[in-house]
């Protein structure tokens, strides 16, 4: 019975996670049907009741999470609540509903009900966002490029120091990057960096190789810097985000993209040894630098800066991430010149290193 949920209806799956809530779903509808030889017994039935799926938070909001659940023969002893792997809350009678205080970020939320007779069922997962997610910039000029009309010019007031100059109105033209180790599958917000120093453009956007829309640079000067963000739906797994030229002529800085899903494992099939945080490089740096750290094993990871008064002015990575090596890239516009700190702590592991910001 296992197979059903996904052979009734298709061919392939996208996720784990697919085929788990399928025969959940399974269970939960038709239990008399597939429990042919009686030994089911009884099992809560959990779903999340709020918030929806896809709800968008303020930033520093509290998030009050409610579980619907029932057993027609068994009583309800808690109900944990879980925010991707890590368990948040726990409540042990109704109403089953717990307030959380995230930090910025997207998370995948559930929730796991178990009975008297020590039976658990988990809920179907939803997700939601809190604030403004941590984004890394993926540069330009570091992208799978084709077709012509595509140069890299060093500029020092664009990321990383360097920009694209797309000269080339051919449609055979693509800029394209990809995401590996994306997880959960849902609606995240990108932004493309860029300037029109041509005047108003338009280009294709294309993601997993569908074209989704057809995006307009605007801007009022010629000069300055733009970002134009866009919601976009990504699998579990690998995903490419793709500009293909239409109108072409214009600057290219960068992709932008929450943090989460940008920073992916540089080599799974070395595990780091130990914790390790590296020194920023560049730096001095103006207005980007990378971050490097390694994690022997799964850890909860916190990679803040600070000020020289110690006022924490950047959340870089707080989540949950496997062991491997990874980079962050840092933005610094929003600061002034100076000394800054940047702290990691995974596990019991707490380290401090000092960059320099030089406008």
């Amino acid at each position: 019975a296992g197979a059903l949920p996904w052979s009734w209806s298709d061919h392939t799956y996208s996720s784990q996670s697919d085929m788990l809530a399928g025969m959940q779903s399974l269970w939960n509808k038709h239990q008399q049907d597939v429990d042919l030889l009686g030994t089911g017994g009884d099992w809560p039935i959990i779903s999340l009741a709020s918030p929806q799926d896809g709800t968008i938070f303020p930033q520093s909001s509290q998030v009050t999470i409610t579980a619907a659940v029932t057993d027609a023969g068994a009583q309800i002893t808690s109900v944990d609540f879980y925010a991707g792997t890590t368990k948040i809350g726990s409540v042990n009678a109704s109403p089953y509903t717990y307030t959380w205080s995230p930090a910025a970020g997207i998370y995948t939320l559930s929730a796991v009900a178990t009975n008297s007779l020590g039976r658990k069922q988990t809920s179907t997962t939803i997700q939601i966002t809190v604030g403004t997610p941590s984004m890394t910039r993926l540069e330009a000029e570091s992208a799978v490029m084709k077709g012509p009309g595509m140069t890299a010019v060093t500029d020092v007031t664009a990321s990383n120091h360097k920009y694209l100059d797309i000269r080339a109105a051919d449609t055979t033209s693509t800029i394209t990057w990809t995401l590996k180790n994306v997880s959960p599958a849902g609606n995240y917000q990108i932004a493309f960096g860029y300037r029109v120093p041509y005047g108003t453009k338009t280009q294709f956007l294309n993601v997993n190789g569908v074209r989704i829309d057809t995006m307009l640079f605007a801007g009022t000067s010629t000069s300055t810097w733009y970002e134009k963000t866009k919601n976009v739906d990504l699998v579990v797994g690998t995903n490419t985000i793709q500009m293909q030229m239409s109108w072409a002529w214009m600057n290219l800085d960068y992709l932008a993209v929450p943090t989460s899903i940008a920073t992916s494992v540089e080599n799974k099939d070395e595990i780091p040894k130990s914790y390790s945080l590296s020194q920023n490089y560049p730096n001095p740096f103006n207005p980007s630098t990378n971050i490097s750290y390694l994690l022997p094993k799964l850890s909860r990871v916190v990679l803040k800066v600070y000020d020289i008064l110690g006022r924490d002015v950047a959340t870089l990575v707080d989540e949950v991430k496997d062991a491997g090596s990874y980079k962050v890239v840092f933005n610094s516009r929003q600061l002034s010149s100076g000394v800054y700190f940047y702290t990691l702590r995974a596990g019991d592991f707490v380290q401090t290193k000092k960059m320099v910001i030089m406008k």
